[in-house]
């Protein structure tokens, strides 16, 4: 089979399509080429920068292994795969992975078609499309960019997680598509609700942790209530009952009959 199709990226956030399926090979190889950056861009993550060219990501084997429904056994076979064959190259430290989809330019748009696409677009007036969704993309790298900055500059700096949490929840769009959910605020200072945004966190992971707490006093009253209630029901089986006390009075008085 020859000839190719264009996959928008928006496919990745289609809650129909990625709703609790775990992924094939072929689902996972076309998420890392919808992931990797399609232009040359510059990345902060911890006290580095990192810069990325065309075809190259940076993500977290945890992120691939959930995006995927897999495990990790199964997650590292598949990148040693790809690796065999020449398709990817991958390099990981402890703060993230880097991946680099090999001979990118074959996955992209040809000359010839680019020819044939512009001449479409001549006959069409609608050539502004394109532009508006890369502009789209570059708003939203550059407030996570901004995020990441000022996260940097906080002592301690904020970890990456809660920088990709954080820029996951305020760059959600709109169901339009125009905005972003931060666009959407009346003020919005990055500053202050980063801050904001840690504090909750930490007031959520102690809420959490004092739940946890309650809920295994509570297990453990539960559990020794149980067990004195089992040792209650043994005493009462054993303990003697009425036409016991009744034989007995009965042999007492017997005894005194023959004295």
């Amino acid at each position: 089979m020859s000839g190719w199709i264009k996959l928008h990226r928006k496919i990745n956030d289609n809650p129909i399509l990625k709703k609790g399926r775990i992924y094939s090979n072929f689902e996972a190889f076309i998420f890392l080429l919808l992931r990797s950056n399609y232009e040359s861009a510059k990345v902060v993550i911890g006290g580095n920068i990192y810069k990325l060219k065309q075809g190259q990501m940076i993500i977290s084997k945890k992120k691939l292994m959930k995006a995927f429904n897999w495990g990790n056994s199964r997650l590292n076979t598949f990148l040693n795969l790809l690796q065999k064959d020449n398709m990817i190259e991958v390099k990981t430290n402890s703060q993230m992975t880097m991946i680099t989809i090999l001979n990118w330019d074959s996955y992209q748009e040809t000359k010839s078609q680019s020819n044939i696409n512009q001449t479409s677009t001549k006959l069409q007036p609608n050539t502004n499309k394109n532009n508006k969704k890369n502009i789209k993309k570059n708003k939203e790298q550059d407030f996570i960019n901004q995020v990441l900055a000022e996260g940097l500059k906080m002592t301690p700096s904020v970890a990456p997680d809660i920088i990709d949490e954080f820029c996951n929840y305020w760059t959600e769009r709109s169901m339009s598509g125009r905005k972003m959910k931060y666009e959407m605020s009346k003020t919005f200072d990055i500053k202050r609700r980063l801050t904001t945004w840690i504090k909750n966190k930490k007031d959520w992971d102690f809420k959490s942790k004092e739940d946890n707490i309650v809920k295994i006093k509570n297990d453990l009253r539960e559990q020794r209530y149980q067990e004195q209630l089992k040792k209650q029901k043994e005493i009462d089986a054993n303990a003697p009952t009425d036409q016991d006390f009744v034989e007995i009075k009965n042999i007492l008085n017997k005894n005194r009959r023959k004295e």
